[in-house]
């Protein structure tokens, strides 16, 4: 036997390395048909034939055996198996490159991305990647799922055949990247992204950059920073990206460093061969090398060209010591000819792009100082009129007119069904909320209202607030101090990067949240778009009121309900006949607390609007349990808001408080219900995804467009957002019980 095969067969009892076990497994495949080319030979004794079947049988049980080592290596970055996926047909997406083809799964209910290697020529530095990524966890980082290989010929979306033996790595899907969203956003007239966007982007690139930087217990320097390889999620109204692709990247334990590579266009010029040799590297290098790939990053989506755009270069420069794609003859362009920065480009952005793209690394800043100098507690200086959005929708709940500005039920929301976790709210602690008072003239309230600048509109506002007055002298309408939203930021803050909100409201008055609102309906599209160009805006002329929206789920066993409510037809209401979800109440000075500023708890608002409508009483820690996830805009009348649910299951609500369907119908006809004119019925359906799907396909004509908004959400929270997605998309005929499996 030869010797090599014996080395191996020692050492296989101590660890051994991806590379060593690939070629031990070669060394015996190519010793098991050596010996069996001998057995079938004529001139070989039958002594020796035997001999020989005997070593091939072990060169067999070898191969086999360094097999299984091989696995436990993969394994050792989390396994997914062929079968764990849930279904088994992938569908294959366009970015495929030499060593890989990337397709679209599903997994536990979400959608993945799956990386499928060519071939194993790069296996171990594919594992590697799925090694790193299984390290790390931060919100503008990929989020890695494991890896796996495939044991069964399977055929993709494109009728191609996936043969068996082949690795994947899975990650979370983003469907897009700055290279396409760049190249679908400029026009003629715009090459590049505005300037707010960029400022965006630029700080939610360099906060995963500077994760990846302070990594304990060692930096990792990511060493191909392209816009292809920084994903972007659209699905908000500020798309976020995240780094992908780590398997150039290098976890900086030493200085040193013997292989690095990544695109020409994009890399730092002391990594070009022809300038350094591969022993000069060092940690500070590589790291320096990312900050000045992000610098050109910067460039390209102010201007939308990429570096070298006027020449073809379309191949990487890489240098390592072990990778096959070399390329250390590459040709150097020309370094004055990189890169072209716009005159009267915002100094702003000027300031960054010059401290990246400095020559010297020495003189280089690094992403610390990057981001001290430029980013830290400091709001976007570009934020304008550049914010827009799609409208909700979910299968056959279109053209709500809803636009979702933000939620903490998300693409990857796999549902407390699955999770076993409470669903996700904003911290309570950020929806108490600053407030802009009224002014007092002679002892009287003024409230604060800003008129149309337009004179026909103010025309036709002050016709709209003679016949709302009417209606409050009437007592069609109560004429109560209204409180109406002035300010939406949406801070990614702190290391976490936790999601975070925050609202600022003035005090105005019910008449003219109405007149408004009218105003607003009345509008035609082009009036709509030039008054708010982008629906994300808070339109300090037309948003002139702030409501919540509360869904309520019983404590009734073994099926909870969920309880919607018919509004009364009676005049005076906005939307009188549609269903609700729960209850909806509007923020009120009752809900104010004074703590130096005037400050409105939106917690309060939702246990008040609970009590006052359906006698759901929270007191105490049971209003811990209220979960509000997301802040949307009524397109159609501009009424911004914002929903959530109380469980009545919820530890966190006291015994006494956990109330069935019939406790609360019975509280709900109790005479003196202060707003029982509100409603004339509460239905309970049982909450379960099937039971909910099939009454929301039934009734959704008739309900409040809110309270489309609010079913998806809830159920999104407690089913998981990809089974909901399908149950609304399916065909009435296929709704069972199978859906809330």
């Amino acid at each position: 036997m030869n010797s090599n095969v014996r080395d191996d067969l020692q050492e296989l009892s101590v660890p051994m390395t991806l590379s060593d076990i690939k070629k031990a497994v070669e060394n015996a495949s190519e010793i098991r048909e050596q010996l069996g080319k001998l057995k079938t030979s004529d001139n070989s004794p039958p002594d020796h034939v035997r001999m020989i079947s005997s070593l091939e049988a072990k060169a067999e049980q070898l191969v086999d055996t360094l097999n299984v080592w091989k696995n436990r290596a993969v394994s050792q970055s989390g396994v997914i198996q062929q079968n764990d996926f849930d279904s088994p047909r992938w569908i294959k997406l366009k970015a495929s490159g030499q060593f890989s083809k990337m397709y679209q799964g599903s997994y536990t209910g979400s959608k993945v991305a799956i990386k499928l290697l060519n071939d194993d020529v790069r296996l171990e530095e594919s594992i590697a990647e799925g090694r790193l990524l299984k390290s790390l966890t931060h919100d503008h980082v990929v989020e890695f799922r494991g890896v796996g290989q495939t044991t069964e010929i399977q055929i993709d979306s494109s009728n191609e055949t996936i043969p068996t033996g082949r690795h994947y790595l899975v990650m979370e899907f983003i469907s897009s990247n700055l290279q396409r969203y760049v190249a679908k956003t400029v026009t003629r007239e715009r090459e590049g992204l505005p300037y707010s966007e960029v400022w965006d982007f630029g700080k939610q690139i360099l906060s995963g950059l500077l994760y990846l930087h302070k990594h304990k217990p060692f930096p990792i320097a990511h060493m191909d920073l392209k816009p292809d390889n920084i994903l972007l999620d659209e699905g908000q109204i500020h798309p976020r990206v995240k780094l992908a692709d780590f398997g150039l990247s290098l976890p900086l334990s030493r200085d040193n460093i013997k292989t690095y590579g990544g695109h020409a266009r994009w890399m730092a010029p002391e990594l070009w061969p022809s300038r350094t040799s591969l022993h000069q590297l060092s940690k500070e290098l590589c790291l320096k090398s990312d900050v000045f790939s992000y610098g050109l990053i910067l460039l390209f989506l102010i201007t939308g060209k990429t570096p070298w755009h006027q020449i073809n270069l379309d191949y990487p420069a890489s240098s390592s010591s072990s990778s096959s794609s070399s390329s250390s003859s590459t040709t150097e362009p020309p370094d004055d000819e990189r890169f072209e920065i716009p005159e009267n480009l915002a100094p702003e952005l000027l300031a960054i792009i010059q401290r990246c793209n400095v020559e010297k690394p020495a003189d280089r800043a690094n992403s610390s100082q990057v981001n001290d100098l430029y980013y830290k507690d400091r709001e976007n200086p570009f934020r304008v009129k550049d914010e827009s959005g799609e409208f909700f929708s979910c299968g056959f709940l279109e053209d709500t007119k809803i636009f979702v500005a933000d939620s903490r039920v998300t693409e990857s929301t796999e549902g407390t069904s699955r999770t076993k976790k409470l669903p996700e709210g904003y911290e309570h602690s950020d929806l108490i909320c600053e407030v802009r008072v009224v002014k007092f003239q002679s002892g009287k309230p003024i409230p604060v209202v800003v008129k149309p600048s337009d004179l026909y509109l103010e025309g036709k506002f002050q016709e709209n607030m003679s016949e709302f007055g009417r209606w409050a002298r009437e007592g069609k309408i109560d004429n109560n101090p209204a409180i109406a939203l002035k300010s939406l930021n949406l801070p990614r803050e702190g290391e976490e990067e936790e999601q975070q909100i925050v609202l600022k409201f003035a005090q105005t008055e019910y008449v003219i949240h109405r007149a408004m609102r009218k105003l607003w309906m009345d509008l035609t599209p082009e009036q709509k778009e030039e008054a708010v160009p982008a629906k994300g805006i808070v339109s300090n002329v037309y948003s002139n009121s702030f409501g919540l929206h509360v869904a309520v789920i019983t404590a009734d066993k073994p099926t909870p309900k969920f309880i919607f409510a018919r509004r009364a037809k009676r005049e005076g209401l906005a939307s009188p006949g549609d269903f609700t979800c729960g209850a909806v109440e509007s923020c009120s000075v009752k809900d104010f607390i004074e703590d130096g500023k005037t400050k409105v708890s939106l917690v309060r608002t939702a246990a008040r609007g609970l009590n006052e409508e359906l006698r759901v009483v929270l007191e105490g820690n049971d209003v811990d349990a209220i979960t509000l996830s997301t802040v949307y805009l009524k397109y159609d009348t501009h009424e911004w808001g914002l929903c959530g649910f109380i469980d009545l299951n919820d530890k966190r609500v006291r015994p006494d408080n956990r109330l069935t369907f019939e406790q609360l119908k019975s509280r709900f006809t109790t005479a003196g219900l202060k707003d029982k004119f509100e409603h004339e019925e509460v239905v309970a359906v049982d909450f379960t995804l099937s039971g909910m799907v099939q009454f929301v396909r039934e009734n959704f004509k008739q309900f409040a467009s809110s309270a489309k908004l609010v079913v998806v959400k809830v159920l999104q929270s407690f089913f998981g957002v990809t089974p909901v997605e399908r149950a609304f998309t399916m065909d009435t005929s296929l709704i069972d019980g199978n859906l809330d499996l």
